[in-house]
């Protein structure tokens, strides 16, 4: 692997001896870096969101629409888990773009009505 106990000393390729030799038994030498790409679609570019944080957003969302400061303010009622503003602005975008395959729940009437969906 090429590690060794003492850093400042230089090593030979004679010590170094899973190179050469896999090279000369025409082996392919697989390198750290040479990971191959796989064409399946990730599950994260699937489902966006969780289907916690889409139950979380839509009670949000069915209370205060697309008012993200009232939302942030309702630490008692909603917001329980004391999400800022900036975090329920960026649930509630990703919320609404969510196609229909991909969101698992319904869409308050409030927020469908506003944003025809």
């Amino acid at each position: 692997m090429g590690l060794t106990a003492e850093p400042n000393r230089t090593v030979s390729s004679k010590e170094i001896g899973g190179a050469s030799t896999s090279k000369q038994n025409n082996k392919p030498v697989i390198e750290l870096y040479d990971i191959p790409e796989s064409d399946a679609p990730s599950r994260k570019s699937r489902f966006p969101l969780n289907k916690e944080e889409e139950i979380y957003i839509a009670k949000c969302m069915e209370k205060f629409g697309d008012d993200y400061a009232s939302m942030f303010r309702d630490i008692r009622g909603v917001n329980k888990l004391q999400y800022t503003e900036n975090k329920l602005r960026k649930l509630g975008a990703r919320f609404l773009l969510l196609t229909s395959d991909q969101r698992r729940i319904e869409v308050p009437a409030l927020v469908a009505e506003r944003f025809s969906l």
